[in-house]
């Protein structure tokens, strides 16, 4: 599944207008320090504007081990009022593995939410 089918084509078009992500990776799918720096998709997880906290979340949830710097962030993200960002940093939490240990506290504290859905999403990263 490439980082098109995930988000749309709709999220896509944002992400290459907003220039959070480079046009190349819509192509490949595949979203590297070499294209998009991992501090600015961190910085990104803490703007106003829900459209670029959405995407870095989703560009960080494809970026795969290299976003193990990113944990800390992820972590905070977590706690978003957006489903959206919250899920998909909860989701690139849970593919970093052991790499995400440092967000283990924010994951568990997680566990006592009113929502279904965030519980479920949160067993599934502290799974992993």
């Amino acid at each position: 599944m490439n980082l098109l089918s995930t988000i749309g084509l709709r999220a896509a078009l944002r992400v290459l207008l907003t220039g959070v992500l480079l046009p190349g990776v819509l192509l490949t799918g595949v979203v590297t320090a070499e294209q998009v720096p991992l501090s600015q998709l961190v910085q990104n997880l803490k703007s106003d504007e829900v459209e670029t906290r959405r995407d870095a979340a989703y560009a960080l949830a494809a970026f795969g081990p290299e976003a193990a710097n990113a944990v800390v962030a992820l972590g905070e993200a977590i706690d978003d009022r957006v489903t959206q960002v919250w899920n998909q940093a909860t989701q690139a939490l849970a593919r970093l593995g052991p790499l995400a240990a440092d967000a283990m506290e924010p994951l568990l504290l997680k566990m006592d939410s009113n929502d279904e859905q965030r519980r479920y999403r949160t067993a599934h990263a502290l799974g992993r």
